[in-house]
């Protein structure tokens, strides 16, 4: 695994955790989200599920080059909802719906996450860049 992909690696293990978490023990989250009826419960363990996909295909990319556009495509979408979120818990944290230091916390988490992303979508460009010159180069070569 490149030290790029560890980015991706680092995501499926911190937001599989997390899934897992809210899935078999949303418990644990009592304390800071207020989940006291049912419904809230079942909410979080949706949310859980939703975090499992994501961690999935990001330990599943971990291992590929990172000039594969796929691998691209992936990384925008988890900079567009780690954006989101974070953008969702600064509101949360705004309108009270969430203690302050924890809308603070995920808010702060998820924007980390977010330039993480960024960053390694930034490196890889260059490898992105040489990669596409030495297939154009192979291409004039063969004709």
């Amino acid at each position: 695994m490149s030290r790029l992909g560890q980015i991706f690696a680092l995501h499926a293990f911190i937001h599989g955790g997390l899934g897992l978490a809210l899935i078999f023990a949303p418990q644990l989250f009592y304390e800071y989200i207020p989940l006291a009826d049912g419904t809230a419960t079942l909410l979080a363990r949706a949310y859980g599920v939703g975090l499992l996909g994501p961690s999935v295909g990001s330990l599943m990319l971990s291992t590929l080059p990172d000039m594969l556009p796929c691998k691209r495509a992936s990384c925008i979408g988890l900079m567009v909802y780690h954006t989101m979120i974070a953008f969702l818990a600064f509101q949360a944290r705004k309108e009270k719906v969430l203690p302050y230091i924890a809308g603070t916390l995920i808010m702060i988490f998820h924007l980390v996450m977010f330039f993480g992303f960024y960053l390694w979508y930034k490196i890889s460009e260059n490898q992105v860049k040489a990669f596409t010159k030495k297939q154009r180069a192979e291409q004039k070569a063969k004709k």
